[in-house]
């Protein structure tokens, strides 16, 4: 299935021939989404953006099909244009949608986070509020466990071309967000993100990160340096397509099980070299206690601070959360071969280790 001009055309024959499914105004782009139901793949979902954006008008952009994209259906409801969507992994009648409009004359509008759910007939649209008003969500991921994670532009974002992009997710359909963790890279931009076989990707312009609970961090998969770039994220296996190509991402949780008494840090690689490697810090939390105001600190042998991280988030006992370190400093210089000191304080006590760099 192929989308443009305000068309959408399917081969049913691997390609060799094509029928129009679908014929729509032709002020429409390309499609922006097409999304199938994993529980039910006879139904899908089409959401159009517009060419000549102006806000919310009296045109329809949401189709359903029902018959596995054959024929399809719109979906009344006036809105402005269709950034993104997710259907529920368990309810192919409930989906998500995100709505505005972003073009490259640097026109926004902002229609925020809805949920869409067909019942007896009748189709509710219902807002979800963000944790920011006036948004333009351009990534949507659900998970089974009705996780919601997402992607957004926000009016009040001093950026050129509002790059500053935030990724959120809430467990509560919306009543509260909190902000993905990055560790040491800070929070960055999202480029896409989805979520397969019990992991959250996320690839930014610094590389694609991942975890396994959104509750911890996300640990480095895969860094720019190496693939270029990554632009977005496919799922099967887990692809980036990044301006070098594309790459199959391998990775796999690392096991988080704690049943000690007290904090332990470990670094890794250990010495590490700055030029090729970004060391990560692997803070295990003492089974049964909770840890929270976490403060990652990074001193040399002499006494001197050099790199601080703070983390709100509550870390759960019994369990391993991963941060990193690029042998820089607070200014983003490089530090000096030698070795530092690694301190990781918490509201439970002061675990302390330590890293070599050697270039």
């Amino acid at each position: 299935m192929v989308a443009g001009g305000g068309n959408v055309w399917q081969s049913n024959d691997g390609g060799t021939s094509w029928v129009v499914a679908l014929s729509t105004s032709s002020a429409f782009q390309p499609a922006n989404k097409i999304v199938f139901s994993g529980a039910n793949p006879a139904v899908g979902y089409m959401g159009f953006y517009d060419g000549q954006p102006t806000g919310r008008t009296s045109r329809n952009y949401l189709y359903k099909t029902l018959d596995y994209g054959r024929t399809w259906t719109v979906l009344n409801h006036t809105c402005s244009s269709i950034q993104s969507m997710a259907i529920d992994p368990k309810d192919s009648s409930t989906l998500y949608v995100g709505l505005g409009d972003s073009s490259m004359n640097n026109y926004y509008s902002y229609d925020g986070l809805w949920k869409v759910v067909e019942s007896s007939g009748a189709t509710t649209w219902t807002q979800i509020s963000l944790d920011r008003s006036d948004t333009i969500p351009f990534r949507i991921v659900v998970d089974p466990q009705g996780i919601i994670m997402c992607s957004y532009i926000y009016k009040d974002d001093p950026t050129p071309y509002k790059y500053d992009r935030p990724t959120v997710f809430t467990s509560n359909d919306g009543s509260s967000w909190k902000q993905v963790s990055m560790n040491s890279i800070g929070l960055t931009s999202a480029n896409d993100i989805k979520y397969s076989q019990g992991v959250y990707y996320l690839a930014t312009g610094d590389g694609v990160y991942a975890t396994s609970n959104l509750l911890s961090t996300f640990q480095i998969v895969a860094q720019k340096k190496d693939i270029g770039d990554p632009r977005c994220l496919i799922v099967g296996s887990m692809y980036t397509g990044a301006n070098r190509g594309l790459y199959k991402l391998n990775w796999t949780p690392q096991s988080t099980t704690y049943s000690g008494g007290s904090s332990k840090v470990y670094a890794y690689p250990n010495p590490f070299n700055a030029t090729r490697d970004t060391a990560v810090l692997k803070y295990f939390v003492p089974s049964g206690k909770t840890a929270n105001s976490l403060k990652v600190s990074i001193y040399t042998i002499s006494g001197e601070l050099v790199y601080e991280l703070s983390d709100d988030s509550t870390l759960a006992g019994g369990k391993a959360y991963y941060y990193e370190w690029d042998g820089k400093n607070q200014n983003g210089s490089k530090c000096a071969r030698g070795v530092y000191i690694v301190v990781f304080k918490s509201s439970v006590d002061t675990a302390k280790t330590k890293i070599v760099l050697t270039k």
